[in-house]
């Protein structure tokens, strides 16, 4: 799939000081957790980015022109183990998490203004935790967010899921969902009534 780049960020591409960064934005209900890689923070979306060096990575991060539900894992490593209680405490199943592909120059300023990124949208969906002495590794594969499009609804809709979903809705939308299922259409011939 191809991405539009902004104008800054095409001009910079050829400069000699070009500084490919990552952001990750994961949203707990604790609250949001941002870091970034390298050794400086970064700002962004009026947002501090943390430095993660090199306790974070990244694997790599596929598009293609297929409509496929590619999937990343994100690791951080040397965490205190008793931060771990914490990891474990919260709910992080379907949680967004967001990656952004920027460049910045030598004071983490990004070529381009906010703009500038390349966002990449994921649902966290497994928390591996490998514990070795007082550190501990923590790896979160998150999924894309068009694995949904793979997965049916759990729910019929019909009159009675409408009628418990909104109960003060007096929309008689999904009377028909049954007749119509069984209607029989005929596209571009006539129809032999006879």
């Amino acid at each position: 799939m191809s991405r539009d780049l902004h104008a800054d960020v095409v001009t910079q591409t050829t400069a000699s000081r070009l500084r490919p960064r990552l952001l990750v934005k994961f949203e707990f209900d604790s609250g949001d957790l941002l870091l970034c890689n390298g050794y400086t923070d970064i700002t962004f979306n009026s947002e501090m980015y943390t430095a993660s060096g090199d306790f974070g990575s990244v694997s790599s991060i596929v598009e293609e022109t297929e409509l496929n539900a590619n999937g990343v894992e994100l690791t951080l490593s040397g965490i205190p183990s008793e931060w771990i209680s914490i990891a474990l405490q919260e709910p992080y199943k379907n949680r967004p998490v967001t990656l952004y592909e920027v460049l910045v120059d030598g004071d983490g300023a990004i070529y381009g203004g906010d703009d500038g990124a390349i966002p990449h949208s994921f649902r966290c969906d497994t928390m591996r935790i490998d514990e070795g002495g007082d550190t501990a590794n923590i790896t979160i594969a998150a999924e894309s967010i068009l694995r949904r499009l793979e997965v049916g609804s759990p729910v019929t809709f019909r009159t009675q899921w409408q009628k418990k979903k909104y109960p003060t809705v007096s929309d008689g939308g999904f009377l028909q969902v049954g007749q119509d299922q069984q209607t029989e259409i005929f596209w571009g011939a006539a129809r032999n009534l006879g």
